[in-house]
């Protein structure tokens, strides 16, 4: 009798182990999703505010809210941007860099749709990682070469930099991501890099 309650204890704890094991890896791999994305959403942020060097409009309200003339003729672009958003274009290029090494380790492979529906994250990012990693090299050397620019005060290698990175990220996310109305409603032409001004910038 004895050895039959073992056996029955044991089998119970067979059974609730893996799917304790499971349930634990589950949580986990949400929880990276929900940090890539937090990731993602940052990058773009900033990635907005960099096309500001390249975009013709000029804003009449600075970060805190105060009225401000802008003089672009008197000013640097690098001027104008930290008077519009409170923030160097450097410091917004050096974030999406270290954005981007960070995410790149946040694709396990318990963190594709098989595992989580809510993720936009495509499978073929897993089934295919090698390209994945190829386009993802991309864009970080795309964002590197854009502090560079900034940091050597490079005013046009800055342009051709956030074109080209915003096509990098533009060029991951047609292969790698869904894309739905209100992504491109929200993002604009950023992701896909389709900027007006890009299309004058020689490379």
């Amino acid at each position: 009798m004895r050895y039959l309650c073992l056996f029955a204890l044991a089998l119970v704890l067979a059974a609730t182990v893996p799917e304790t094991a499971t349930a634990q890896t589950a949580a986990s791999g949400s929880e990276t999703i929900d940090l890539r994305r937090e990731s993602m959403a940052a990058m773009w942020q900033r990635l907005d505010r960099l096309s500001a060097l390249i975009t013709e409009s000029r804003a009449d309200v600075s970060a805190t809210g105060e009225q401000i003339i802008v003089q672009p003729e008197q000013m640097s672009p690098t001027e104008v941007y930290a008077l519009v958003h409170g923030t160097e274009p450097s410091t917004d290029a050096r974030d999406i860099a270290d954005l981007l090494d960070h995410v790149r380790t946040l694709w396990p492979s318990n963190t594709n749709r098989g595992w989580h529906g809510a993720t936009r994250a495509e499978p073929v990012i897993w089934v295919l990682p090698g390209v994945f990693q190829r386009y993802f090299d991309d864009t970080i050397n795309a964002s590197v070469s854009l502090v560079e620019a900034l940091s050597s005060d490079d005013g046009p290698a800055a342009q051709r930099s956030v074109c080209e990175l915003s096509r990098t990220c533009g060029r991951c996310h047609s292969i790698f991501r869904r894309v739905t109305h209100g992504d491109l409603k929200v993002e604009g032409n950023g992701w896909t890099g389709n900027y007006a001004a890009c299309r004058g910038i020689t490379f």
